[in-house]
């Protein structure tokens, strides 16, 4: 963009400069310079669009290039109709019994895994906090229940099910997961909060209540029909978490998986919050992934992962007990 439009000063300052000279030496009027110049104009300006229309052109064939390569990936693991089908409300527990992994990497086959001897179990009932620093391989754990991958060694079990042998579909529709990363449509805030879901306004304020989205919504013009924009840009980031709350109870998933859920809230309104879900969270599994402490202060069993191992597990009393990477972490937290 910059060369064309020092192209195009440049050929402007040429048609002044000697058109200039000409019409002094009297051998062209002005009017004539001037229409020159007019023209010109008009025939740069195409020929400075196709320059920017080829730059579009080349981003653009990059793009479809990185389309096609994630559309020509195989996948190891195939969605079809096979295997053991969840129903809902029957899951009971997760277990991990000796798990390893590692992510492929084909360039370096002897990776390190990036969880190792994973030994834990997940009830229904129960709230289970992960908890450790930043790359210990807390989310990847959960991505593993989701089955974005297998694991290299060891087996997830679903009430003695091997997670391979159960119907993906059905998994991942148990499943509501509420991260960091929240995905908001351009559209309304009901249509955000209940998706495919089948509900009425008075279930839906009914969560914005447990969420503390009520007064939000009975402040704005159209109420729940309010558009937030994409990505969610007309509203705060703590409303957006908010609503990717709500969109999780809505679903009622027999496992509720909260990565950060409550980190664009201050401690008053997390705790709000939590106080209100405990009602919705007595018949589910409920795991936390936490780097604020102070989101699983009432779970009932938190597991401390450090170099992708678990290394201390047990309620907050029992772990405040041990001198170890739990009592660092909450230092740090105060």
């Amino acid at each position: 963009m910059l060369i064309a439009k020092i192209f195009s000063a440049l050929i402007m300052v040429c048609i002044y400069g000697y058109g200039g000279y000409i019409v002094i030496k009297g051998n062209m009027t002005l009017g004539t310079l001037l229409a020159f110049q007019e023209y010109t104009t008009m025939f740069i300006g195409p020929c400075i669009n196709i320059i920017r229309a080829n730059n579009r052109i080349q981003q653009t064939k990059v793009s479809i290039d990185r389309v096609y390569f994630l559309l020509d990936e195989e996948s190891d693991i195939k969605i079809n109709d096979k295997g053991y089908k969840l129903l809902k409300g029957n899951i009971n527990e997760i277990e991990f019994k000796d798990v390893y992994f590692k992510y492929l990497n084909k360039e370096k086959a002897d990776s390190n895994y990036v969880l190792k001897d994973i030994n834990l179990m997940f009830k229904k009932g129960a709230t289970s906090a992960i908890v450790g620093e930043s790359g210990c391989g807390k989310t990847t754990l959960v991505n593993l229940i989701y089955r974005f991958w297998d694991v290299n060694e060891g087996k997830i079990l679903i009430d003695g099910i091997n997670i391979k042998d159960i119907n993906l579909l059905t998994l991942r529709k148990s499943i509501s997961v509420v991260s960091q990363d929240i995905l908001m449509l351009d559209d309304s805030i009901r249509n955000n909060i209940i998706l495919s879901s089948t509900i009425n306004d008075e279930e839906i304020l009914r969560i914005c209540e447990v969420v503390g989205l009520t007064d939000f919504v009975k402040g704005l013009k159209d109420g729940l029909d309010t558009v937030i924009g994409e990505k969610g840009v007309k509203i705060s980031g703590g409303q957006r978490q908010r609503i990717s709350i709500a969109r999780a109870l809505v679903n009622d998933n027999d496992i509720l998986v909260f990565d950060e859920a409550t980190s664009a809230l201050d401690n008053i309104s997390q705790a709000y919050i939590l106080k209100n879900m405990k009602k919705y969270m007595q018949d589910k599994i409920v795991i936390i992934i936490a780097h604020r402490l102070s989101t699983i202060k009432d779970a009932d069993n938190i597991y401390v992962l450090h170099n992708g191992k678990i290394v201390e597990s047990g309620n907050k009393e029992e772990l405040k007990l041990n001198d170890g990477i739990y009592n660092k972490l909450v230092k740090a937290d105060a």
